[in-house]
């Protein structure tokens, strides 16, 4: 799956009031990816609008409003929150965009929990983790259960397998910024996973802090570290900061001394806010570089308001030391033109997206804009020449109008077998609008159309599933969960986000990069693998024994046949298996040979003679067994029980066989391929 060349662009009107923000998943379980919509009516609350495809480009309302609270100015995010495989979005409110209006305070959170066919029943969960927070310094003099928050972002950062939140709160009488620890689906705001200091100096709660957060695994421990994106301006009442990486300890702690601070962009004398953060390989050297959005502010009491204005993006190489250098002028060049728009905040950066979009194999930047409707400072889509330099498309890449760009999803949306962009156009006083992005010729304009409710019958399917035999599953729409069950399952990760559980059997997860260009992690029983390209997005991997890549497949059924085929050749050969002959006994045992002729074949070959002997007697035989298998001489009871056995007739590869899987030899050989085992 890839993209092609050119885009084309339909719009449709969204079936409730504009100003939207889209969340999406494949919330019914079809492998086809929905949407979420909520709503942004300043001094209006709007509920969420639950809205699924049907695989070929339409989408149906389902749930015309959900039950739970209202929000003025919603932030969602998607996650199996309840891990029950199901897809589940964590909305909070940031509230009014004017103080004066209760004090800028957002609507108290809510946990929409998915029940697999598209539908979701609120949950006070967030809510109450927020009015029970511990009062203290560290937590302010705020008291009940709303906030006003800058970002949400989601990732298991305890590795205890559910997913825990990074809520980015403002200043003023409000909660500092903190995790919310998820406890097997209720959730606990937790004052020790990261210091006050780390967050706010020496200074007090009342000053503005951050403006958004990430959490991505920068440094490749499998733990999820904390991005922290700036809001600096000149008001001498505030932090003079900068952003911020802090690097998980890979317990879920974010300690003051793993905190990296990042440098200042060279932009509006670094007096910016940062409003989008991306993580990806940008130069190829297996390391998660960043991508940060800024915007203009200024905060000074009698100047002119500048704050919220142009579009800055600043990119940021990883060092082999953890810190990172920016690059912005060689990667980017002149960005004049996207950052002093005069007097409009049309170029606000709103999101940031990093994939291979044009499918030339590098991994391109695409910044969403925010609010206006403007086609001078349209989104910003900026391709890699492979060289770590970027430079926007020609404006005949994007068959645009004036009025798409915000909150931009991937996916086959159409099932035509190539990745499509869904973007937000969002227009005040008005129902907003939903605009899908085709690859194609001009003349291959896709029209989506929504459905009114009640008009198309939803069919609600279960989470994309396998059988108790040996299936293909294609995870091609995004944000998928799969099911494997039984049998020797071949998976296809997709393009996004994925969780697979590979049930019983030799369970195969396939990627579409070099083994080299992925991160792979395995905290606790689940396998992360995080695409350093940015092409098959990060996936948490259960019940996963092979992972297969284009230039080799890596093996952790060590238990398995993968294991059987290491200790059998290791055994008979004295020496750590060749990657040649090692693959070829691999497949050979994956294809049916038994342990005992896999053996047969070894004891026949010249290298076996050269180790062991021509001839040797069941005694000498036994003493080399116990040398170059075990790495010790044998104790008398266990060579008379195995020259014992060959005399009674029990052949030698059976005997090497027994040697090669007993719980000793076991035991020995696990450091060797505890990080998996490499076949091609």
């Amino acid at each position: 799956m890839a993209f092609k060349d050119k885009f084309s662009v339909s719009e449709v009107s969204l079936p409730t009031a504009a100003d939207s923000y889209l969340a999406s998943g494949d919330f019914n379980g079809d492998g086809f990816i929905d949407f979420l919509q909520t709503q942004y009516v300043p001094g209006t609350l709007q509920r969420p609008v639950s809205i699924v495809s049907n695989g070929v480009g339409g989408y149906s309302v389902l749930n015309a409003t959900l039950s739970g609270n209202a929000f003025e100015n919603p932030y969602a995010v998607t996650g199996d929150f309840t891990s029950d495989g199901i897809l589940d979005v964590a909305v909070f409110d940031a509230g009014h965009y004017d103080w004066s209006v209760r004090a800028g305070f957002g609507h108290a959170p809510v946990l929409f929990v998915g029940n697999g066919a598209g539908q979701f029943t609120a949950s006070n969960v967030l809510a109450d983790a927020v009015a029970n927070a511990p009062k203290d310094s560290y937590l302010g003099s705020f008291s009940g259960s709303n906030l006003h928050i800058k970002d949400v972002t989601a990732a298991d950062i305890d590795l205890d397998g559910d997913l825990d939140l990074w809520v980015e709160s403002t200043g003023g009488n409000n909660i500092t910024s903190h995790f919310m620890i998820n406890e097997n689906g209720s959730f606990r705001v937790d004052p020790l996973r990261i210091e006050q200091e780390t967050i706010t100096g020496t200074y007090p709660d009342n000053y503005f802090r951050y403006g958004s957060g990430e959490l991505k695994d920068l440094n490749g421990d499998g733990a999820p570290d904390l991005i922290l994106g700036q809001i600096r301006d000149n008001n001498p009442q505030h932090l003079n900061q900068s952003s911020f990486v802090i690097y998980n300890d890979s317990k879920g702690y974010f300690p003051i001394e793993n905190r990296v601070k990042l440098p200042l962009p060279e932009f509006y004398n670094g007096y910016t806010s940062v409003n989008a953060i991306a993580a990806a390989d940008l130069n190829g050297d297996g390391r998660r570089d960043l991508v940060l959005g800024h915007t203009r502010n200024d905060d000074v009491a009698g100047a002119v308001e500048q704050a919220f204005q142009g579009r800055f993006l600043q990119v940021l190489y990883q060092q082999a030391d953890g810190s990172f250098s920016d690059v912005t002028g060689v990667a980017l060049g002149d960005q004049t033109s996207t950052t002093y728009p005069p007097n409009n905040e049309s170029n606000y950066p709103r999101e940031i997206l990093i994939r291979d979009v044009n499918g030339d194999g590098n991994l391109d930047i695409i910044a969403s804009k925010f609010y206006e409707r403007t086609d001078t400072y349209a989104p910003a889509v900026m391709l890699s020449n492979g060289a770590g330099q970027f430079f926007a498309a020609d404006p005949s890449f994007w068959q645009k109008d004036a009025y798409w760009g915000e909150f931009p999803a991937f996916g086959d949306f159409n099932g035509d077998g190539v990745l499509d962009m869904v973007h937000l156009d969002r227009q005040p006083g008005a129902n907003g609008q939903f605009e899908y992005s085709i690859p194609g010729d001009d003349t291959g304009i896709f029209t989506l159309q929504f459905s009114k409710p009640g008009q198309e019958g939803i069919t609600a399917a279960s989470p994309t599933r396998g059988t108790d035999g040996n299936d293909v599953i294609v995870m091609s729409r995004g944000y998928e969960n799969a099911w494997g069950l039984g049998g020797n399952d071949q998976i296809r990760s997709g393009a996004t986000d994925d969780r697979i559980d590979g049930g019983t059997g030799i369970d195969t997860v396939q990627f579409s990069g070099n083994r080299t260009e992925y991160d792979i992690t395995r905290p606790g029983a689940m396998t992360a693998v995080a695409d350093l390209k940015g092409r098959d997005g990060d996936d948490v991997l259960v019940n996963i024994e092979r992972l297969q890549f284009t230039d080799g497949s890596l093996a952790f059924d060590t238990m398995g046949n993968a294991g059987q085929a290491y200790r059998i050749y290791q055994a008979a050969f004295d020496r750590t298996p060749d990657t040649g002959g090692l693959s070829f006994w691999i497949k050979a045992i994956d294809g049916g040979v038994s342990l005992i002729d896999v053996a047969a074949g070894f004891v026949a070959s010249a290298e076996f003679t050269s180790v062991y002997g021509a001839n040797p007697s069941n005694l000498d035989f036994v003493d080399k067994l116990y040398e170059n298998v075990l790495g010790r001489d044998g104790e008398a009871g266990g060579i008379s029980y195995w020259v014992s056995q060959l005399d009674a007739g029990v052949s030698r590869q059976q005997v090497l066989a027994g040697f090669a899987e007993s719980a000793e030899n076991i035991t020995g050989v696990a450091p060797a391929i505890t990080d998996g085992i490499w076949y091609v």
